[in-house]
């Protein structure tokens, strides 16, 4: 069966994966930067931009409705408007608020920040088109979101799943958590099969029965420093005491940024990392220094030499936003099957 998209939120993320599947995708997304870097690397060009614009997808070709609504207000790394909000947007799918685009609309005064309640337009679409398959993605935190999205699909005649994901288990170099709904009309669904094991920065030679989690080196290979032959053999991605620093024998931490894209560096020792001591600015390059934009989206699990278009601030967090390729083709295999 050939499968047709409708991809809110869509970055390009799930458009990597779903070109791999030859799959067909409407994408919606308003930042011009996204449709520049999706018609840069072969993928179809934004549909419409506005997803509260819901008049557009009539018309469309779609069997599958997938969004990742923006995850800012509800990230553990934000302000953390959206989690303070949870309640009220709870209450907004019991009260059936989600049947309404201007009721939505006008909720996102009352939860403290427009993004929230972006949250809720994934359920008006479901309610007005009822796509025979749905995914949804967020950060954790949204986890409760989606398991109250749960009954109204249910009454719907879907078959649903929520958790949440870990994405080095499906072969991302990288320890990122995402909460996940899957929804089917057509077939049970369930948590995607796991093809690496988990990842435990307490004891990191622990496995769980299946193959080794990819590492760093799995990915990127070994660098050295130049003139001395010495291994990179740490990543650290901020200057804060808290900032996980990992050797290149594991994942990366999750990737998170934003203006202070540059502060990632690559270090040969430990101590270096710890006093926050970086390569000589000479050393910059390719292979030791400054933690790189290909680097990045290598770890994200996107092809080598990806690539993105805007600034140097904007091209990174399109990375950062974006659902890791692999971990996308392995969910969209699930609720497929």
């Amino acid at each position: 069966m050939t499968h047709k998209v409708l991809d809110l939120f869509s970055g390009h993320g799930w458009g990597v994966a779903l070109k791999k599947l030859g799959v067909r995708e409407h994408a919606v997304d308003n930042m011009p930067e996204v449709n520049a870097t999706r018609v840069a690397n072969g993928l179809s060009a934004v549909t419409y931009e506005d997803v509260w614009d819901v008049d557009k997808a009539e018309g469309l070709e779609f069997d599958t409705l997938i969004a990742s609504p923006p995850c800012q207000t509800f990230s553990l790394a934000g302000r953390g408007s959206g989690r303070a909000a949870l309640d009220q947007v709870i209450a907004l799918i019991d009260v059936r608020a989600y049947k309404s685009v201007d009721q939505l609309r006008q909720a996102t005064e009352s939860l403290g920040d427009d993004r929230t309640a972006l949250v809720l337009a994934p359920l008006h679409y479901i309610h007005r088109f009822e796509p025979t398959y749905v995914v949804l993605e967020q950060v954790p935190t949204v986890l409760p979101v989606w398991e109250a999205y749960k009954p109204v699909l249910e009454a719907m005649g879907y078959n649903v799943w929520t958790g949440v994901l870990r994405a080095e288990q499906y072969g991302v170099a990288q320890t990122r958590k995402r909460a996940i709904l899957l929804a089917s009309k057509v077939s049970a669904v369930a948590k995607p099969e796991a093809t690496h094991s988990a990842y435990d920065n307490r004891n990191p030679r622990k496995l769980d029965g299946k193959q080794s989690w990819a590492s760093i080196a799995d990915v990127l290979g070994f660098h050295t420093v130049p003139n001395t032959g010495e291994p990179v053999r740490y990543l650290k991605l901020g200057k804060q005491k808290n900032q996980s620093l990992r050797t290149v024998l594991e994942p990366a931490p999750t990737l998170a940024f934003g203006n202070n894209y540059g502060t990632p560096r690559w270090f040969a020792t430990e101590s270096d990392a710890a006093a926050w001591v970086p390569f000589p600015e000479e050393w910059v390059s390719e292979v030791a220094g400054r933690f790189t934009l290909d680097e990045a989206a290598q770890l994200q699990s996107y092809p080598k030499g990806f690539e993105f278009k805007g600034t140097a601030v904007v091209r990174f967090k399109q990375v950062a936003n974006s659902v890791p390729p692999l971990m996308a083709e392995a969910i969209l295999k699930e609720v497929w099957k």
